[in-house]
């Protein structure tokens, strides 16, 4: 009996400390969540007031107009346009909050986020001084922190809506505009000020033990559309934060991949950007850390490959993929560089980019992302060695050993159906050119439309098959792009026309 009982004591003590571990790793990684967040404090907003779902909302917005109206000088009105896109991040961050599945309402705060930024854009452009003029120095310091926190913000809020595709597409025109915010400031500003501004605002705002993962991220997203020399110089301030984050990783790597693997997990963030950072970093880290790192992005891929939007991640890499690539290919002319390790590099990076464009032709978008990504971090690496005169032999058997672990994605798992179909045998052909044993597995169980009844006609195993360069000529990047991007859109890292 006392056996017994000291028995019972034991395993309640032992199962309470395991309540209390769990609880404690819970509260860690809920402060990591907390930590990598835009709050109202960081906005330096108390209450955003009406929000866009009140019908009395425009008397906001008519109020905004007025004092608009009586800022009688360029840079008060640019500084009043950051005022209302800071208000309207906070706006739509407490949209988010009360009404998490409204897709009407979110949509709403999104496009009065949107006009914010245009807004702000415009005024910026229309300055007809640099930041050597004070006023205009302290408006673009304000513009460069604020930049950086809506880009954070608007990450945290495309998170937590990945799974409404009908959003999709107002997230990338969103991020658009943030990125010409930038643009703008950039053009106004002096190259190494401006360089300074950016890398302050991500050093100093708040953030988790792996905030450098997410500034490389931010980076990514906000600084596309800028002039090209601001560009270099910001790829040096970009390594600089990737070499921060890789040291932490090796930190992780001794104490435990799966810890490392739910604290990414938590930070808010861009999954597509992400996917490419990691990717980048698990080339250069040791193989403890990458098995670290391995856990992580089983867990990241899975997520891009079943997300609602998986096609606009997949023809968002590719576009990303093939600037970076063509980049590469430039200042290796220019250059004139003759090393066969770095032609080695682009030349993989352009079979990559080719058998991505070919997976997204045939709907595979799990693995037309993992190409894509596979062509952009050999295009960098290229980059890297030509710019920075790196060993390139050395590159290039680093990344070769690992690049292709990860090309191809899982694709997304079907949901099991409900449907029951019977035995009989009676073939038709989908239009996806298969066939199927009767038309209510092709339509009810695979949802395939049925092309005709009967097996499908068997096609020569040679033929279509095209070699690799033809396949190059024959898929246009752009061809793809108009299929699920509507016509006046312009992707990241292209200006938009002037009207």
């Amino acid at each position: 009996m006392k056996i017994l009982f000291l028995s019972l004591i034991v395993f309640g003590l032992l199962a309470a400390g395991i309540a209390s571990a769990d609880h404690g790793e819970e509260a860690e990684l809920e402060a990591v969540e907390q930590a990598e967040s835009v709050t109202l404090a960081d906005l330096e907003i108390e209450d955003p007031g009406l929000l866009p779902t009140s019908p009395f909302y425009f008397f906001k917005e008519w109020g905004r107009g007025v004092q608009s109206f009586f800022a009688f000088n360029r840079v008060a009105k640019a500084e009043l346009e950051v005022k209302f896109a800071n208000e309207k991040a906070a706006e739509l961050k407490v949209v988010q909050e009360q009404r998490p599945d409204d897709e009407t309402s979110i949509a709403r705060a999104l496009s009065n986020f949107q006009g914010s930024q245009e807004r702000l854009a415009a005024r910026l452009e229309s300055l007809r001084e640099t930041s050597q003029n004070p006023n205009i120095d302290r408006l673009l310091e304000g513009v460069a922190e604020r930049s950086v926190l809506h880009e954070k913000l608007l990450q945290e809020v495309k998170m937590k809506n990945e799974d409404k595709q009908a959003l999709a597409e107002k997230f990338q025109e969103v991020n658009l505009k943030i990125a010409e915010v930038v643009k703008k400031a950039a053009e106004k500003d002096d190259l190494e000020k401006f360089t300074e501004r950016l890398q302050k605002a991500l050093e100093t705002g708040k953030g988790s033990v792996l905030k450098d993962v997410r500034a490389v991220e931010i980076l990514d997203g906000i600084t596309e559309s800028v002039p090209e020399k601001v560009k270099m110089r910001l790829e040096a301030v970009r390594d600089d934060f990737k070499e921060k984050a890789r040291v932490r990783i090796e930190e992780f790597a001794l104490e435990d991949g799966e810890k490392l693997k739910a604290i990414l997990e938590r930070i808010p963030g861009d999954s597509g950007r992400r996917a490419v950072i990691l990717e980048e970093l698990r080339i250069k880290v040791s193989d403890r850390a990458a098995n670290a790192l391995d856990k992580a992005q089983d867990a990241l891929e899975e997520k891009i490959s079943n997300a609602a939007n998986r096609k606009e991640t997949a023809a968002e890499q590719i576009q990303r993929a093939g600037e970076i690539l063509a980049k590469t290919q430039e200042k290796a002319r220019e250059t004139g560089e003759t090393r066969e390790s770095v032609k080695a590099l682009l030349e993989q990076a352009e079979s990559h980019l080719a058998l991505a464009k070919q997976a997204f032709e045939e709907e595979r978008y799990g693995e037309a992302f993992g190409q894509a990504r596979a062509a952009e971090v050999l295009a960098r690496n290229a980059l890297r060695v030509l710019e920075r005169k790196e060993d390139s032999s050395a590159v290039l058997e680093r990344v070769q050993e690992k690049v292709q672990d990860r090309v191809l994605l899982p694709e997304p798992t079907r949901p099991a159906t409900d449907v029951l179909c019977t035995q009989e045998y009676k073939p038709v052909c989908g239009e996806n050119g298969k066939t199927y044993s009767n038309r209510c597995v092709a339509e009810q169980q695979n949802k395939m439309k049925v092309a005709h009844e009967g097996k499908c006609e068997e096609r020569d195993p040679e033929e279509g098959k095209e070699d690799e360069a033809d396949l190059r000529l024959r898929i246009n990047q752009t061809d793809i792009l108009k299929k699920i991007v509507p016509e006046g859109f312009v992707p990241a890292g292209q200006s938009e026309t002037a009207e």
